[in-house]
């Protein structure tokens, strides 16, 4: 089941920066979902955070992470989530992935990357997505499950 409080991150391991204003584009999509009683399986709205993780005017810095907002699950009780992790990058060093992790809280207030010494190796890897020279400016995506 997953946890009260979630949220996705995203680690930039290349060389290269991604910048929003020159067509760089990160975006996380998913569909939670519960078994219900019956028991059936019951699928939740649609949700995409795009711009949390990078917006106009700003720029993820190579080997560095960006985080989604709060998923607050104490009422819904998802139990998972189908997901796609999609990425663009408007320039490339040389090739490398980026990365999809989970974070979670069980009170909305201490967060593992805020803790002293956080690796962001420590979270649940859910996807990686290898970009290269002869991607730049391609939409590259990949799915994931939780």
């Amino acid at each position: 089941m997953l946890p009260k409080y979630y949220r996705f991150r995203v680690y930039n391991s290349t060389k290269s920066v991604m910048t929003y204003n020159n067509g760089a584009r990160i975006s996380v999509s998913w569909v939670p979902w519960k078994v219900a009683t019956g028991p059936t399986l019951e699928y939740g709205s649609a949700v995409t955070q795009n711009t949390v993780f990078l917006n106009s005017g700003e720029a993820v810095a190579a080997h560095a992470e960006t985080e989604g907002t709060v998923i607050d699950n104490s009422s819904d009780l998802d139990y998972g989530v189908h997901g796609t992790f999609r990425v663009i990058f408007d320039t490339i060093v040389e090739e490398d992935y980026i990365y999809l992790y989970l974070e979670t809280s069980t009170d909305n207030v201490t967060w593992p990357s805020d803790q002293l010494g956080f690796k962001i190796t420590q979270l649940e890897e859910l996807a990686k997505i290898k970009v290269e020279t002869s991607t730049v400016d391609q939409s590259l995506a990949t799915n994931f499950e939780i």
